[in-house]
């Protein structure tokens, strides 16, 4: 997965990123899974350094960026590398 999340094809990403924020609000417990064992985190880091991001993909990734955030207990080292 994390392979597609780094795709230079951003309608690829843009459909990884929906399925991964779908799971991330689901639980805290999936939230976790995800952001320990995928990319996800790097990848919207490189997407917000994109210098040209489109409109759909860049509320896809506020999406997923609030899916995250929405569970409390969120680990600063979860974040933060």
């Amino acid at each position: 997965m994390s392979l597609f999340m780094q795709s230079s094809d951003k309608a690829l990403v843009e459909q990884v990123f929906w399925f991964v924020g779908n799971s991330i609000g689901e639980s805290e417990k999936l939230r976790d899974l995800f952001i320990n064992s995928t990319c996800i985190l790097d990848s919207l880091y490189n997407l917000a350094q994109s210098p040209r991001i489109g409109r759909s993909l860049m509320r896809t990734a506020c999406w997923i960026t609030s899916n995250i955030a929405r569970f409390k207990n969120l680990e600063t080292s979860q974040v933060i590398s």
